[in-house]
């Protein structure tokens, strides 16, 4: 299980490697601390796979998935709250934060879609392919 970070992030993730793609989500879940490594790098792979990673509002699906992932893990943990020293975590402030990111980032997602009308049987083309379409009701 590893985790890396480069900080080299896309301009297109229609066009972007896997260690971009990978990078982007770690930044929107804010995942850029190789001392408290949030998630592996198997795991944003795995969710960037799952939701097709080609587009932007497919990234903000797999960064939602990450940070569902993240809080998940954090209300698993069976104290409430653990000091060392001066600092302390509460494990449901950290989990409420990360299941928020998580609506956040679906919100963003939604927002990156681009739907466009499309009339079919308008033109020439679609009719003579709807005709060759032999499957076709």
């Amino acid at each position: 299980m590893a985790w890396t970070y480069v900080g080299t992030l896309p301009t297109d993730p229609a066009t972007a490697t896997a260690a971009e793609r990978r990078d982007w989500v770690r930044t929107k879940v804010g995942d850029v601390v190789s001392t408290n490594p949030l998630a592996t790098d198997e795991q944003i792979a795995s969710s960037i796979a799952e939701n097709g990673g080609a587009s932007w509002s497919r990234l903000y699906l797999a960064a939602a998935d990450v940070a569902d992932s993240i809080a998940g893990r954090f209300s698993a943990q069976k104290a409430g709250k653990v000091s060392v020293g001066k600092t302390s975590v509460e494990y449901g402030e950290t989990t409420s934060h990360f299941s928020s990111l998580a609506k956040q980032l679906r919100a963003q997602a939604r927002q990156k879609i681009h739907l466009a009308p499309y009339f079919g049987g308008v033109s020439v083309a679609d009719n003579q392919t709807a005709s060759a379409d032999t499957s076709r009701v």
